[in-house]
């Protein structure tokens, strides 16, 4: 029989269940043996409403804990309670409650069916403060799946209720939401309008946090509309705000991001001074991809300033714990993988023993049938199974292995990919170094020109450890960074230069990547230090096209230079020609030099080098 509503024992499953919630930011662990016991003791005096608190307590528990499929069943366990009565309010929490457990284990679909069924039962009361909370929660949903139409709707409808009530923090929620679609979609000018219009409502240093977001918020975009001056004044804001709070990561963020802008301002000194503070805060919070990247910016100042001693020991720094998370994705991915490997061999050994199990039947059964002639056959059949399945057995075993090492290959080839592009790196920015200290201007001008083969190379290992192939890559980006590079170590500007780019989309195995890459470097390499110089407007053409019928892949590239000059192609009279003369041999080709209104380099090389090994 029900106990009476204000009876003691009813009490003291509420005292429980307020001691769980007490307890909860503190010591969840005590929380959750509270709500246990609360739970227990409801269940026993079959006390419902104790019942319903106690399983959404412990739904909360688990769903902070990281246990979503326990969450899942508590806080299932409340709706159903929910659903037996007539309370919709309650009843469009719980199913709010299970959106938040669906969308933490990816179900899209399942969050946005639990989201749909709690705004239709909350629009049916006058429990505003839900009403607005679903409204957001289904504009997230939308503006996760990019559908920013439909997401603005939602938003749009929270805000108009929230100014029908005058409701000042829910309408500094819906602008600030608001202010993250339109910032999403990159239209700046809306972004910030209701940025600010959502601090209008953020004086209180109750909400000092959300207005360091906003402040965040608001720098980034002004980073991006260049108004680098604008943005480090909000970051400052934002840093004075999180320092306050005492929330170390997000301090150390805004410093990097500071970092950055002084650098972009040629600040150097004060980009140092806000790194140095940045390092202490990231090593404190324990980021080391965060430490990783202040790093990076600590040696791009100090190479700046010429400090190259400072700027190779940071660099190194940066690079080092690069390779360690490297790293620590890779053990990671392969532990996954060898788990994956060993529950098959377990499935396969379940599977074998099934097997043996009906062979055991079948036999018996034969032997009690007294059928000869049934016998031979059944066992002719049995035999030719066995035998196929034997042999699909060890096929299938055969493939899984050659899928493992492919997929192990495919790990250790990246890695060399990152290795190599760092190995690189490290002996371009030793070069650097050199080229600063040799006061000669001949052998300047050499240390400068092997940086940019060394640059040239190194670009290609960072694009195969960066794209989805380990093996080829597509050509136009890699160009197109590579003219960037010579661009800035030849000190034009790139808006400067009239760039014609006509690259084929098919990517080019590494072999053949490598060679066509230098070949590429060294001619633009040589436009800018000869052409470009005494030209008024430059212009540069590179084409790399592929033609199909005559199965031959052609390079040409041109500057509208002065052109070549008459012993320009005499032996010993440029490495540059050399190497290229010598890498168009390797890969069979055809080397093609014109004066054309400036110098024209057309190269032609068979097709079917792309499979053959081009390395003689």
């Amino acid at each position: 029989m029900a106990q009476q509503k204000n009876s003691p024992e009813q009490a003291q499953v509420d005292s429980l269940i307020n001691v769980a919630k007490l307890l909860f930011a503190e010591d969840s662990t005590k929380s959750r043996v509270f709500a246990e016991q609360a739970l227990e003791q409801a269940k026993r005096i079959n006390y419902s409403d104790g019942t319903t608190a106690s399983y959404r307590r412990l739904g909360a528990y688990y769903l902070t804990m990281g246990s979503l499929q326990k969450a899942k069943y508590y806080y299932n366990q409340n709706l159903q309670f929910y659903l037996k009565t007539d309370d919709l309010s309650r009843q469009a929490k719980g199913y709010l409650s299970l959106s938040e457990v669906t969308s933490k284990l990816g179900d899209r679909v399942a969050t946005l069916d639990n989201l749909i069924k709690a705004l239709e039962l909350v629009q049916k009361t006058d429990d505003v403060q839900s009403h607005t909370r679903i409204l957001n929660l289904l504009g997230n949903h939308f503006r996760h799946e990019q559908d920013y139409e439909r997401a603005a709707d939602y938003y749009n409808e929270a805000l108009e209720i929230r100014l029908t009530i005058n409701d000042s923090s829910g309408l500094a929620n819906s602008y600030q939401v608001l202010g993250n679609l339109y910032g999403e979609q990159l239209q700046s000018g809306a972004a910030k309008k209701h940025y600010f219009k959502s601090l209008d409502y953020l004086h209180d240093n109750r909400y000092a946090q959300q207005r360091a977001g906003i402040l965040t918020n608001l720098g980034i975009i002004y980073a991006r509309t260049n108004r680098l001056d604008s943005a480090i004044f909000c970051y400052e804001k934002a840093f004075a705000l999180r320092k306050a709070s005492g929330n170390i990561y997000s301090q150390a963020l805004l410093l990097n991001n500071l970092t950055a802008l002084a650098f972009q301002q040629e600040q150097y000194q004060r980009s140092i001074d806000y790194a140095q503070t940045g390092l202490v805060l990231a090593e404190q919070s324990g980021a080391p991809q965060l430490l990783s990247s202040l790093y990076y910016n600590l040696s791009d100042s100090y190479k700046e300033i010429g400090d190259f001693k400072q700027s190779f020991y940071y660099y190194k720094l940066s690079d080092s714990i690069d390779y360690e998370l490297t790293n620590a994705e890779k053990n990671a991915e392969m532990a996954r993988l060898q788990v994956q490997f060993e529950t098959a061999q377990k499935d396969k050994e379940i599977a074998q023993q099934s097997l043996n199990l009906v062979k055991a039947n079948t036999q018996r059964n034969w032997l009690l049938s007294g059928s000869a002639l049934l016998l031979i056959i059944a066992g002719f059949v049995y035999w030719s199974l066995i035998r196929k399945r034997r042999s699909n057995r060890a096929l299938q075993e055969q493939n899984e292995l050659i899928i493992k090492r492919e997929y192990e290959k495919t790990l250790l080839l990246r890695e060399l990919h990152h290795r190599v592009k760092n190995n690189f790196q490290v002996v371009s920015s030793l070069l650097n170094l050199q080229y600063y200290e040799t006061e000669n201007p001949e052998a300047a001008n050499a240390i400068k020109s092997g940086r940019t083969r060394v640059e040239a190379m190194s670009m290609i290992h960072s694009e195969l450890y960066q794209g989805n192939s380990d093996t080829a890559m597509e050509m136009e980006d890699y160009i197109r960074h590579l003219i960037e590079n010579v661009v800035f170590l030849y000190n034009f500007e790139l808006e400067d230069i009239t760039l014609d780019l006509s690259i084929d989309e098919r990517p080019l195995e590494v072999k053949y990547a490598i060679p066509i890459g230098i070949i590429v470097n060294e001619l633009i390499t040589n436009a800018f230090k000869h052409a470009f110089e005494v030209t008024e407007k430059p212009s540069l053409t590179v084409l790399l096209k592929w033609d199909v019928i005559s199965e031959e892949l052609t390079l040409k590239v041109k500057d509208n230079g002065a052109g070549l000059p008459p012993t320009a192609s005499d032996k010993g009279s440029s490495f540059g020609l050399e190497l290229i003369t010598d890498l168009v041999k390797q890969l069979q080709g055809k080397l093609l030099v014109e004066n054309n209104k400036g110098a024209e380099f057309t190269i032609v090389v068979p097709y079917l080098t792309v499979y053959q090994n081009v390395e003689r």
